[in-house]
């Protein structure tokens, strides 16, 4: 079967609905988004497209007591891998119409998994349109909803950061605008194994504090990093909060200088004490540095280090390794390939760098979590404009145990996508939650919620589609592509293709082996790279097949230049003013231009003067059609005239590189000269 979609705008070209469904639109040449929490609207269009087949997964684990690990890390089910199931993946979104997204997943004793963010879709009533509460939603091990709860006021609250605890519930930390002493205070919530709350506590000052990350301890009491602008040392500064079981307050201890300091992440360590990666502008050796905070039990500073460069860097991520040293992530201005790299940073015990390794291309690229794996390589989620299918997408990377790559994975479309937390499963596999702002999902932002397998698969992908069609084009010409692939597991696919021209279109589920076949034109001169990728109803994607387009023509309309007359003028229709006077001037008034090439009309003008730029090789036919009235300042002579000129060879025409001025209604002055001229035949050097 053929399914054939005709493209005829560049923004909404057709919708329809079902399985025959695509959109074509067009995509921001500097996409960008504050990754963090401040969150910019995006003004656009957005497809729904909702994969409801899921193929089960994850084998049952089997419940073991609460105890810390050699490495200090808290453990509450076996982590060794079990036998992959023959359907490792999956993707979920979950959301309204409004701004919701994930920030944090740990994997249950259950299998299943817990994840916690922001939803302004399903805020408590009566808080009302612009607010936003802390989400948390339980997942069976499929990643369908078992519950989800809501908690917040009237303005802005969000989750973290959380974590499954001994008894089954769970804790979650983050930051509130509804509730607490200040503008922005500290957020901590424990809850039930059903999610409903046990109690909660609020930490800060008058000013802005937050906390970004929570962990509960062997005391079963819980540690909190963050960041306080209400006490400290001057600035926002690391604040690092020691709780008992009850949330209560035992000590806190704030980390800093005169410039802006924050804590991302905290991991109690093998000894008792704790280690805190974030950002200094206080120390190091540029705007920002990546830093590195050891204390012990109590919060007192045994050491620390910064990393950095002469721009900005940042540490988002870090996790105790297997030989007592230390495995960081963030993001890095002065070191890599481009605006913007992902950055890992491997220390010894005592926070000496070992090496680093950064990750990225010519755009913003940021890690955002990082976990030792079970083969003692790390695994790294966070997001990259540089590679995937357009604007920002969600990106997995697998190192080895030196930081040397072993594969990268992304997830997403054209607009935003960013993975915020991962974590390895039981199964050997990824979890990754996140939020999308592109084709899927119901709303603005969606939570993401990503099962992988060991090798960073949602299920056995498409197999790279095939394109074919025209190579060698005109522009503003619609040309049709036809598109097939096939996919191992039978199931459905739609395309997503990249046109080169900051055009995208994304269709509807096909048929796996099904043709379809898409139109699209160009409206520039350039060689053209399309790409094509085939994604299953799983969201696994294919790898990208490429087709070169060549469009040869260009008609640029370009500013208003000055008109000169020359010797060489044209006559047009054949007729002719003359003079002898060569101090005479003739004031020359265009009313009205219309330029026909080809049979194409490329320029009607009204007053104003332009010229237009054929590297068409060869244009056939050029028509010029006037109305002018021309005006003798001497003589008070006057006439308008109705000129038309067609030329079969633009390149002879003035022997000037192809360009022909033409137009309108500007008032020129020209000195003339004994050689009788035409006022209206112009072209331009």
């Amino acid at each position: 079967m053929t399914l054939v979609f005709n493209v005829q705008s560049p923004f909404i070209n057709n919708l329809l609905i079902g399985e025959q469904s695509y959109i074509t639109v067009q995509r921001g040449k500097d996409m960008d988004k504050n990754p963090l929490i401040g969150k910019c609207l995006v003004v656009g269009i957005i497809l729904l497209f909702v994969g409801t087949s899921i193929f089960p997964t994850i084998a049952q684990d089997t419940e073991k007591a609460y105890l810390p690990t050699s490495t200090g890390k808290n453990q509450f089910f076996n982590r060794s891998p079990v036998p992959l199931s023959t359907s490792p993946g999956w993707i979920k979104i979950f959301g309204g119409i409004n701004l919701d997204e994930g920030w944090s997943v740990d994997q249950t004793t259950d299998g299943g998994y817990i994840v916690t963010g922001v939803t302004g879709s399903y805020n408590l009533p009566p808080n009302g349109l612009y607010s936003f509460d802390l989400w948390l939603i339980k997942t069976d091990h499929n990643g369908d909803k078992v519950w989800d709860k809501a908690f917040g006021g009237r303005d802005w609250d969000i989750g973290l950061s959380v974590q499954q605890t001994a008894d089954g519930g769970y804790i979650i930390t983050g930051d509130t605008y509804s509730f607490g002493a200040g503008a922005e205070d500290v957020w901590l919530i424990k809850t039930d194994g059903n999610g409903n709350k046990i109690w909660d506590k609020t930490f800060g000052g008058t000013n802005f504090d937050m906390g970004y990350s929570v962990q509960q301890t062997t005391d079963r009491g819980y540690i909190i990093v963050g960041e306080t602008d209400s006490f400290g040392a001057g600035g926002p500064d690391v604040w690092l909060i020691k709780t008992d079981g009850n949330g209560n307050r035992i000590w806190d201890k704030t980390f800093g200088g005169a410039g802006t300091d924050s804590g991302r992440s905290v991991q109690q360590t093998a000894d008792g004490g704790y280690i805190i990666t974030g950002t200094t502008g206080s120390f190091g050796a540029g705007s920002y540095d990546t830093w590195l905070i050891k204390t012990d039990g109590n919060g007192k500073e045994e050491w620390n280090k910064t990393f950095g460069g002469t721009n900005s860097d940042e540490g988002i991520s870090v996790d105790q390794t297997a030989d007592g040293g230390y495995i960081i992530t963030g993001d890095t201005y002065s070191f890599g390939a481009g605006n913007e790299d992902a950055w890992l940073i491997k220390t010894d015990g005592n926070g000496n760098k070992i090496w680093d390794k950064t990750f990225g291309g010519t755009y913003e690229d940021r890690g955002f979590s990082v976990q030792q794996t079970t083969d003692g390589g790390y695994i790294i989620t966070g997001s990259t404009r540089s590679f995937g299918a357009g604007g920002y997408d969600v990106w997995l990377i697998k190192t080895n145990g030196t930081g040397n790559e072993t594969w990268n994975k992304t997830f997403g479309w054209a607009s935003y996508d960013s993975g915020n937390s991962v974590q390895q499963t039981t199964d050997g596999g990824y979890i990754i939650t996140g939020s999308t702002v592109s084709s899927f999902g119901a709303g603005q932002d969606d939570l993401y919620l990503i099962k992988t397998d060991k090798n960073g698969f949602v299920t056995s992908p498409p197999n790279t589609p095939t394109i074919t069609g025209e190579t060698n084009g005109t522009i503003r010409t619609s040309y049709k592509y036809t598109i097939q692939t096939t996919d191992p597991d039978q199931d459905n696919v739609r395309y997503y293709v990249d046109w080169g021209d900051y055009y995208y279109t994304l269709t509807g589920l096909n048929k796996s082996g099904d043709e379809v076949i898409l139109s699209h034109k160009w409206d520039t001169k350039h060689a053209y790279t399309v790409r094509v990728k085939a994604i299953d109803e799983n969201y696994a994607e294919s790898g990208w097949e490429n087709l070169t387009v060549t469009i040869p023509c260009l008609y640029n309309k370009s500013i208003p230049k000055f008109l000169e007359l020359g010797s060489n003028a044209i006559t047009f229709g054949g007729v002719s003013e003359k003079t002898t006077n060569t101090s005479q001037t003739i004031q020359f008034i265009f009313v009205f231009g219309l330029m026909i090439v080809d049979g194409v009309i490329v320029g009607v003008e009204r007053y104003g003067a332009h010229y237009f730029n054929f590297d068409c090789s060869p244009v056939k036919k050029v028509t010029l059609i006037g109305i002018a009235w021309l005006f003798d300042m001497d003589t008070s002579y006057s006439v308008l005239r109705f000129y038309m000129k067609t030329f079969t060879n633009v390149s002879a025409i003035g022997g000037w590189s192809n360009k022909i001025l033409f137009v309108s209604a500007e008032y020129q002055h020209f000195s003339l000269f004994v050689t009788p001229l035409s006022m209206v035949g112009l072209y331009f050097n």
